[in-house]
């Protein structure tokens, strides 16, 4: 785990003015619209959706471009439809590919930052939805002095399990023993836990429930990511 923080400053990323397409932009990024995903097949492999969505990349935004992501982690998977069968045969209900998913997840120094990706949704037709959330990141000495070991992180997501409302909820009398979900896997990104530009290392945790929590490696704060 890196023993300092990363501080992040914000890119001017927009979408070129020649550029026929919807743009909305929020806090969460700078999104394209320019159709919606059809119900037919695509010829498209994932290579080339993955090629269509770098080129992408760098053909609409200005303040951006692939090289920010080209080193990121690579999520890819495919949207997939089937026409329902009314009389109930599901043998004739065929998933088909109708586009794929596209998202590069931004690193530092190796590590996830979470929150900074680059996503496109691309079929045949090419990048049919498009979000970028970037950000440039200067290493800033860390004012924390301890580190979290792994088994003390996830003492600490104990706790926080044991003591969320939906837990609670789902024990039914204060006889019964609450039965905390297990960890399915574990990572580590650098998180903004206070929204203050700061991201210090953490562990993030997937449960077998389907929820996620983030521990910060140096304050030892556990948060649903929820």
């Amino acid at each position: 785990m890196p023993n300092y923080a990363i501080k992040a400053t914000d890119v001017d990323v927009s979408v070129k003015e020649d550029m026929d397409v919807t743009v909305l932009s929020d806090d969460s990024g700078t999104t394209t619209l320019s159709g919606e995903v059809k119900d037919q097949s695509v010829e498209i492999t994932a290579d080339e959706a993955e090629n269509k969505s770098a080129e992408w990349l760098n053909e609409a935004f200005e303040g951006v471009d692939f090289t920010d992501f080209n080193i990121g982690d690579l999520e890819l998977r495919e949207i997939v439809a089937a026409e329902v069968d009314l009389d109930g045969n599901s043998q004739n209900e065929v998933e088909e590919t109708v586009a794929y998913d596209v998202t590069y997840n931004y690193t530092f120094e190796g590590i996830p930052v979470k929150g900074d990706f680059y996503s496109a949704i691309v079929d045949d037709t090419g990048v049919v939805s498009s979000l970028v959330n970037h950000n440039e990141y200067e290493i800033i000495p860390s004012q924390r002095s301890a580190q979290l070991s792994l088994e003390d992180a996830l003492k600490a997501l104990e706790n926080e399990v044991k003591d969320s409302e939906v837990l609670r909820t789902e024990t039914r009398g204060a006889s019964m023993e609450a039965v905390i979900p297990d960890v399915s896997d574990v990572d580590v990104a650098f998180c903004d836990s206070d929204n203050d530009g700061i991201f210090e290392s953490s562990y993030i945790f997937e449960l077998t429930d389907g929820n996620s929590y983030q521990v910060n490696s140096l304050t030892g704060e556990c948060l649903s990511n929820d």
